[in-house]
């Protein structure tokens, strides 16, 4: 903010030439939690199968969230170990200053859960801090900027140093502000929350039908009776056991490979829709850019498509495409699908199954572990078990049709509530927009 002003409105300037909001006073992040502990250079022996104690790596703090579904775990006497110093708590925020910078989560329940390396655990003092407000401070753009900067310098480093993780500054409201800005922004978020909810119980749904269908074979049959289970006869194929009358085929059969090619670049005013793999990796929210914007070329995105990704196919990104606006494109490590006739939900369904990932892991190739491809051909090779004419996979797909529109929405309104809380966060954190308290 411009310091040349001699006043604003509702605001105050700060001993460092900062405004401050009438009400609120500059604070050092010593002032208002405490640091707990951050694993310097030690790594934990990890087991090869589930327990119920996990460490957290900066890997699982991701978009404001602790994604716990790749998890490294150990034994009791190690989780025992690592959590003598401290444990986690409800409403503890973590940090990443590592690997990368300024990642952010809240615990929700830290029973059996420890900290891995280069992860900072912040707890809120209560007097002076309401708990989940805290959080809300560390998202903030202007807590972000700190952690992007060494030791006020200007200069962008690849960590932040443990001797200046108390050195964050932050407006502060009273504790009554503080509660009517984190139910604020804490409102959107687990409306935002419901909606994934909601769609990983609906891809669950789905992959728990296919496999019913497809790999177990117990589609109806007749009779409406499980068809494998009720002695539905069976054949030999390179796949093992299928149905009489099915085959050994691929997606091929019943999808088309798009590549329309479109160069931004030569639209540089123009407006795209742009599916990326960060877009992706940012809660599937595809991002709007101008041509200017875009160096390289990109696929033409159509309604009723499912973009692959080449990249990593381990981990995969796969992203169903319902209805899209003009001027959608995505990037050339997507492959464009298109399912045809009526198998949409089929295909969406097959190349989301795990045995597909686990053969395109296996074909794939690179320079490095965290580079593996694979070819656009392998996408569209997987052998899979098909009926004939595709009776299963049509009637598999009407039923899956409401189930994957609803995905469709409630992604479109994840991105509006998204937009909307990242929107009001630095708003509200910095006393442009103040919330109205209860007296």
């Amino acid at each position: 903010m411009s310091t040349t002003e001699e006043t604003r409105e509702g605001f105050y300037l700060g001993e460092d030439g900062e405004w401050i909001p009438d009400g609120w006073e500059l604070k050092l992040a010593e002032d208002v939690c405490s640091l707990i502990v951050d694993c310097v250079n030690k790594t934990a022996p990890k087991v090869d199968h589930p327990t119920q104690f996990r460490m957290i790596r900066t890997t699982n703090i991701r978009h404001g969230r602790l994604n716990l579904q790749d998890v490294k775990y150990v034994d009791e006497e190690t989780f025992t170990t690592w959590t003598r110093r401290a444990k986690l708590e409800k409403d503890d925020v973590l940090l990443t200053r590592e690997a990368p910078i300024g990642e952010v989560c809240s615990i929700g329940n830290g029973e059996g859960l420890f900290l891995g390396q280069r992860i900072m655990q912040y707890r809120a003092d209560k007097s002076v801090f309401h708990p989940p407000f805290l959080y809300w401070v560390f998202r903030s753009s202007a807590l972000r900027e700190q952690f992007l900067m060494h030791e006020g310098s200007g200069s962008v480093v690849s960590h932040i140093r443990v001797g200046d993780c108390f050195k964050f500054k932050t407006p502060t409201p009273s504790l009554p502000e503080q509660k009517a800005i984190a139910a604020v922004l804490g409102s959107l978020d687990d409306k935002i929350e419901l909606l994934r909810e909601q769609n990983e119980t609906l891809e669950t749904l789905a992959q728990t039908l296919f496999k019913r269908w497809f790999i177990d074979f117990n589609f109806p049959d007749e009779n409406g009776n499980p068809y494998k289970d009720s002695g539905g006869k069976m054949i030999p194929s390179e796949l093992g056991e299928i149905p009489e009358g099915w085959n050994v085929s691929n997606i091929s059969t019943c999808s088309e490979h798009i590549k329309i090619s479109v160069k931004p670049d030569k639209h540089p005013t123009l407006t795209y829709n742009h599916y990326s793999l960060p877009a992706f990796d940012n809660g599937m929210q595809p991002v709007n850019e101008n041509g200017s914007e875009i160096k390289s070329n990109k696929y033409e995105v159509l309604p009723k498509s499912i973009l692959v990704s080449k990249l990593n196919p381990g981990t995969p990104r796969i992203w169903q495409i319902q209805l899209v606006p003009e001027n959608s494109i995505c990037s050339t490590e997507f492959q464009v699908v298109k399912p045809s006739g009526e198998t949409f939900g089929y295909v969406y369904s097959a190349v989301k199954n795990p045995a597909y990932t686990r053969e395109l892991s296996g074909r794939a190739g690179g320079t490095s572990s965290s580079h593996q491809r694979v070819s656009p051909a392998d996408i569209f090779d997987v052998p899979l078990a098909m009926s004939e004419n595709l009776e299963f996979e049509e009637q598999f797909s009407s039923i899956m049709g409401v189930s994957l529109e609803k995905l469709d929405h409630n992604r479109s309104k994840i991105q509006t509530l998204t937009a909307l809380r990242d929107t009001l966060l630095p708003k509200l954190m910095n006393g442009e927009v103040r919330v109205p308290v209860d007296a």
